[in-house]
């Protein structure tokens, strides 16, 4: 049965996010319309920690948002530190 599950983080290897839902660790859930498979691994206090089947590339699971100058996307900042010029 489809649930909703509220995305915090999102790696090239799993992902953490929040539910209204008891479920295990263990239990084999997919996500979005490609059906992509991951693994429950952690629970605690309405948050699960997830790990994909395959790795994914973070870019192409989150919905595409524009860019302003001069500002990072909301999406690319959880992937990586920013890079200060020297």
């Amino acid at each position: 049965e489809p649930f909703a599950i509220s995305l915090v983080n999102v790696s090239p290897h799993g992902f953490l996010g929040s539910v209204d839902l008891a479920l295990s660790p263990g239990a084999r859930i997919r996500l979005g319309q490609d059906g992509r498979e991951a693994e429950i691994v952690r629970v605690a206090d309405g948050l699960i920690a997830c790990e994909f089947a395959s790795p994914i590339d973070p870019d192409e699971f989150l919905p595409r948002r524009k860019k302003r100058a001069g500002v990072i996307g909301a999406a690319r900042s959880l992937f990586g530190r920013r890079r200060r010029p020297a």
